[in-house]
């Protein structure tokens, strides 16, 4: 039996952040993650739902900025600093 979907997602999303910043970035625009992860979330609302899986579990959290002008806002989501001190397949093992 495999594991819910969802949270394979999650698993996937929070290995492509360590892999990519090595935990060391404390801010990821949701832009960049969308570049690092664009193989396996095509569309936005698949990368909506692996974000909302490490956002619920405390792994992230978005903040939405207003750039003053028309048009988008920029999202931003911030890695919690306890997740540095942790080794990657611990984190994992918890999603």
């Amino acid at each position: 039996m495999g594991c819910n979907p969802r949270i394979e997602e999650g698993k996937y999303l929070l290995q492509a952040i360590e892999k990519k910043t090595g935990f060391a970035v404390a801010i990821l625009s949701k832009q960049d993650i969308w570049q690092w992860t664009r193989g396996r979330f095509k569309v936005a609302s698949e990368l909506d739902r692996a974000l909302a899986i490490l956002i619920e579990r405390n792994y992230l959290r978005e903040h939405t900025l207003d750039k003053g002008t028309v048009g988008r806002k920029l999202v931003e989501y911030e890695l919690n600093p306890a997740i540095g001190t942790e080794s990657i397949s611990k984190i994992v093992a918890t999603v």
